[in-house]
């Protein structure tokens, strides 16, 4: 057991107790061999997972689904359209439309309540030059599938321009905003 999470008999629930947000992120001990230093962007990365892993309760759901028809499709829907659409606007829509469905999917644990997320906000891992960097379509429940592939096109474009030489990223990155869309 960690040492600094001590048991908490009159929590409400038994896996949440205050000594849950005193744990400091730890990082394991680093193995022998060639160490190579992370850069300030992996270290940010590192200590945000490490804490969310910590301080967060978090589940995983897996689905398996058949998108035959869709890839067999996506030709035919792309022809007449000078953007081409992605299999992953039609992911991102497909989620966008569960969570609607079930809004205790967008939940955070808080305090003593769930909160649910007033908007469907969903991150697309993007490979950039200097690594990874997940950019966030922003309200994906309440966008058109043209909108939702504009905003993801955009948002891979820059994410790769702002990432192949300077290794930094635009915080205004990881959003994109309705505002972008001239308000659509």
């Amino acid at each position: 057991m960690h040492d600094s999470i001590q048991s908490n008999s009159t929590a409400s629930t038994p896996f949440v107790s205050s000594a849950v947000e005193r744990i400091e992120p730890r990082r394991a001990p680093a193995p022998n061999g060639k160490k190579i230093p992370l850069t300030r962007r992996q270290g940010i990365i590192a200590d945000k997972m490490l804490a969310s892993k910590q301080r967060i309760p978090c589940f995983y759901l897996s689905i398996r689904v058949d998108v035959t028809d869709l890839v067999e499709n996506l030709d035919k829907l792309n022809k007449p359209v000078p953007e081409k659409y992605s299999i992953n606007d039609f992911i991102m829509l497909a989620l966008a439309a569960g969570m609607k469905h079930y809004p205790i999917m967008t939940g955070q644990l808080g305090k003593d309540c769930i909160v649910l997320s007033p908007t469907i906000d969903i991150g697309l891992v993007v490979a950039a030059e200097n690594g990874p960097i997940v950019p966030v379509v922003s309200d994906v429940g309440a966008k058109t599938l043209e909108q939702v592939s504009a905003c993801r096109r955009d948002l891979v474009k820059r994410a790769k321009e702002d990432y192949s030489d300077s290794g930094r990223c635009d915080r205004r990155l990881y959003h994109h905003q309705q505002s972008r869309q001239g308000g659509n």
